[in-house]
């Protein structure tokens, strides 16, 4: 994929974002590695449901626009910091999913080993403490759960974090994380959810080969 398809794809996924509610008005951001030092990121003050290709900011690991007419969201640092802590990560979105972010203004943890599909793909849910938006505070306070395998967030009386290899898997993240946050809430309108047997989760843990704790 070549930098112009790498502009329509960030475009194209806050537009998803947007158009199933995922982040509202001006809230959320998104951003992929393009190389060692180059980030493309959605700017400030923007809905990502009605981005452009030339709102787009190019920035270095310093923050710095190389390219570009607009400022880069006023959350770069934390996505810079994701970067730098993780290597193997190529995508960041931040966003304010209602049912996910209702967990995170709570205070409480999301349980993943409730439906195979997140024991697999999201893994452990960390609960990251408060840290102002904008300020270094936030990629402080997350920097301790970037040193495990977590991809996804919950940012506390904030919103949502998820990060992965690509733009693409990233969204997933993203939508598995809200699906699991709308089915818990759904759940305890019936009793309560209920947790795999743990010999079950054994074997998923097993077969996919996860690094969880059971």
């Amino acid at each position: 994929m070549n930098f112009e398809q790498k502009r329509e794809r960030l475009c194209e996924i806050g537009r998803r974002i947007w158009q199933r509610g995922l982040s509202p008005g001006t809230g959320g951001n998104i951003s992929i590695r393009l190389a060692k030092n180059k980030i493309l990121i959605s700017p400030t003050l923007a809905s990502v449901g009605f981005l452009d290709r030339d709102d787009l900011c190019l920035i270095d690991r310093e923050g710095n626009v190389i390219e570009g007419n607009t400022k880069p969201s006023m959350e770069y640092k934390m996505h810079l910091h994701v970067y730098m802590a993780r290597p193997d990560i190529n995508a960041v979105i931040h966003a304010h999913p209602p049912c996910a972010t209702a967990f995170s203004v709570t205070g409480e943890r999301l349980n993943t080993f409730i439906q195979p599909e997140t024991v697999v793909f999201l893994g452990e849910i960390p609960l990251v403490e408060y840290g102002t938006p904008s300020t270094d505070q936030l990629p402080m306070k997350l920097d301790k759960y970037l040193r495990t395998n977590a991809n996804t967030f919950l940012l506390q009386n904030h919103g949502v974090l998820c990060i992965g290899s690509d733009l693409l898997r990233t969204y997933y993240n993203l939508e598995t994380l809200e699906n699991l946050a709308r089915v818990v809430i759904l759940s305890r309108l019936l009793g309560g959810e209920k947790e795999i047997r743990k010999n079950k989760l054994k074997e998923l843990v097993n077969i996919f080969g996860l690094d969880l704790k059971i």
